[in-house]
């Protein structure tokens, strides 16, 4: 439930911070300047959901015997690698 709270709320900071940039298109509609950004409902609430399942599966893969050789076997650097790999499909957004 945070994580879809939380992911509802910077949906919201993202709206007010990409509100009403009208000034950045022309008059036919197209972009005038390279900061223009069009606001997709949902992405960001989908990226918080995504990570909360993440976090949900944490308990029951930690005790799979190959996920406890690698976090006794590799450094902690190659660790949090994998960790950020796991949000590859997010990385576009």
């Amino acid at each position: 439930m945070t994580f879809l709270v939380s992911g509802l709320y910077h949906e919201y900071v993202w709206a007010c911070m990409f509100y009403n940039q009208t000034h950045l298109y022309d008059v036919e509609g197209k972009c005038t300047n390279e900061e223009c950004y069009e606001l997709k409902f949902g992405r960001v609430t989908a990226f918080f959901a995504y990570t909360a399942i993440i976090m949900l599966l944490e308990r029951p893969i930690k005790n799979l015997s190959t996920v406890k050789w690698l976090s006794t076997c590799l450094p902690t650097l190659a660790i949090a690698q994998l960790l950020v790999l796991v949000h590859i499909p997010f990385v576009k957004w």
